[in-house]
Parts: structure tokens; C-alpha cells; sequence
């Protein structure tokens, strides 16, 4: 009798173009056995409320998601793409409609309206440029990089000019041509000076150990930024420095000056890397260090034996000296 293989060792692809072919009933008896295993595997699971833009791999893994499917996942944020509405993650390669199904009531964003004109055939949709801004004195090159069409940004100038203010973030949401859905996507990022500077007071933050209602309480960061520093910092292990958190998404040079004096860091808290335990998976989602180096190291491990220095990812080649003097930091035998 031929070995049925279950869901986890067959991509969800796979199980598609197998039910695609089905031409007999033994056939069609192995894909209700696949539909169940799937279902079966989704009931035991304690699913949870996600953002897929903002969610790490071991929560995909524990939602259930396959390592082909974290790999297509990777492989489109690379190139600066996001989710917008919860159908749209359905159209990622690999993506089961039964798999949708259970998630979607769990995915934490707006259901794309009735009346939407987009192209649902696109997998995902353009993330733009983002970041924090003060909507009474942006310029019209961020403007346009924020995806406003030119029209909506003669709009916002001719508004400025004969005097307007925004004085609140819900006075942008009221300019004519701008949708309901572009403001919800950059309402986060508005920041609005006060004409009373006694009002704006920026509190001292532990960046190693604040949460993000720590880091929004601070006046330092807006709730969308906070999100995106504590990303980064669960995939650093931790800032070992403060010029690190210039290259945390979102946040610009300008910004940084004007927040660093009010961060302070405790390198103690940084989780170290234990090179000698740590597998290839783990150590590749570092930011610092690549899939390839990953593997030249664990592989060089495997074969060779435990390390005894952290110089020989030099001394044999196995990082790069920029790579090495960035992650050292993090590193341990």
C-alpha cells in the first residue's frame, strides 16, 4: 500500500495540483484524507490575533504556516511589499483556501470593501515609504512617496498657503480626496507639533526593556514605529548601541537626532548567540548575518567541531570582516 504523506511534508502547492489531477476514486479518497489531516491540524492549533506584516517566523510556524510558505513570505517583504486587507493574504503562493479560511477571522486587518476597485489577482499590494511626519510641513516629494497623487498634494499645498492647519491627526482624514483607507494606513505615522512647547515632554526610555506602551507613553515614538523597534529588537537579541535604531524601518536620520538624547540602553539585556548550539534557522534570521553564512558556519561546525574562538569565522572565512565586526557583539562559544 502506497505511504500517504501528510500535510506537513507536502507544500500546500503541491496539494493543490494533486486535487487539480484527481481523475479516479482512490484518488479523490487521498485528498479528503489531506482535507482532514489539514483541518485536524488547524483544530489542535491555538490560534491567535496576527498583523502578517508584523508577525516573526515561529509565530507563522505556530499558526500553522509551512516553511515554504515562510519563504515566499520572506522572499515578497524583501521587496517592500505588505498586506493591506485579509483577503490578501490568500493569494500568497502556496496558501490553501481551508488554511484562509481558519485564519482569516484571526488576521488583524480590515476586510477589503465591497466596493473596492483593486486587482484582487495581485498577491500583494505596494508598501510605501513610511515613516513619521508632520502633515503642516512635509514637502511634496514625501508626500508623493507616501503614494498621494499629485492632485490630493496641490490639495494639501494650496490648503497650507492660504493659512490652513491640521491642528489634530483627524483634520487630514478630512481633506478632500483623500479615501478613508489611505488615511487609516498613514494615520499612524502623523505627528503634529504642538504651538505650545510646554506641552510636548519627551520622557527617558530604556530601549532594551521598554514595551510598546513604554515606548508611545515616551513621546519618542508613535505606536506604529514602537511596533517596528520592538520587532527589530527581538530579531537583534537587543540594541548594543543607540546608532542602531536608525536602522530601524521608518525611523530617519532627522528623527534620530532629535530622540537619541532621551534613550538610554542597558547592553546586559542583549541576548547572546551561542555559536556552538544555535542551529542554521535560527542563526539566519539574525539581521546581520545571511542564509549563506548560516550555513558556512553550522555546516563548518558540523564537520569540524565546536568552535574554540570567535576569530575563526575570520580566520576560515565563514563571514565577512564588515559581517563579523557588526555581529560579534552578539556572539558567544
Amino acid at each position: 500500500m502506497q505511504k500517504h504523506i501528510p500535510p506537513d511534508d507536502v507544500t500546500l502547492k503541491e496539494i493543490a495540483l494533486f486535487e487539480s489531477k484527481l481523475i479516479d476514486k482512490d484518488s479523490a479518497f487521498y485528498a479528503a484524507e489531506i482535507h482532514n489531516e489539514m483541518k485536524a491540524q488547524y483544530d489542535t492549533l491555538k490560534l491567535f490575533k496576527f498583523n502578517p506584516n508584523l508577525t516573526g517566523e515561529d509565530e507563522f510556524l505556530q499558526l500553522g504556516f509551512s516553511r515554504k510558505q515562510l519563504k515566499n513570505l520572506s522572499y515578497y517583504f524583501k521587496q517592500k511589499k505588505s498586506f493591506k486587507y485579509k483577503e490578501d493574504l490568500k493569494y500568497l503562493k502556496g496558501m490553501h483556501p481551508e488554511q484562509f479560511a481558519k485564519l482569516e477571522p484571526y488576521i488583524d486587518l480590515p476586510s477589503r470593501p465591497q466596493n473596492s476597485k483593486g486587482d484582487k489577482n495581485l498577491e500583494f499590494v505596494q508598501d510605501f515609504n513610511l515613516q513619521d511626519f508632520d502633515p503642516n510641513t512635509v514637502n511634496a516629494e514625501m508626500l508623493a512617496s507616501f503614494g498621494l497623487s499629485e492632485k490630493l498634494i496641490k490639495t494639501i499645498e494650496n490648503f497650507r498657503n492660504k493659512g490652513g492647519k491640521f491642528r489634530k491627526k483627524e483634520d487630514f482624514g478630512k481633506l478632500y480626496g483623500i479615501s478613508q483607507d489611505k488615511y487609516n494606513e498613514l494615520e499612524p505615522f502623523i505627528q503634529i507639533a504642538s504651538n505650545n512647547k510646554s506641552e510636548i515632554i519627551y520622557k527617558q526610555v530604556e530601549i532594551n526593556s521598554a514595551d510598546q506602551n513604554m515606548l508611545v507613553e515616551s513621546r519618542l515614538f508613535t505606536e506604529k514605529t514602537a511596533q517596528f523597534v520592538i520587532k527589530y529588537r527581538n530579531l537583534l537579541g537587543g540594541f548594543f548601541s543607540k546608532e542602531q535604531i536608525k536602522e530601524v524601518y521608518s525611523i530617519t536620520p532627522e528623527r534620530y537626532s532629535k530622540i537619541e538624547p532621551y534613550i538610554t540602553l542597558n547592553p546586559a539585556l542583549v541576548n547572546k548567540i551561542k555559536i556552538n548550539f544555535i542551529n542554521e534557522f535560527e542563526l539566519s534570521r539574525h539581521p546581520y548575518i545571511s542564509k549563506e553564512e548560516a550555513k558556512k558556519i553550522t555546516s563548518y561546525r558540523n564537520h569540524k567541531g565546536a568552535f574554540k574562538d570567535l576569530n575563526q569565522l575570520i580566520e576560515k572565512k565563514l563571514i565577512s570582516e564588515d559581517t563579523y565586526t557588526k555581529v560579534k557583539a552578539y556572539l558567544e562559544i
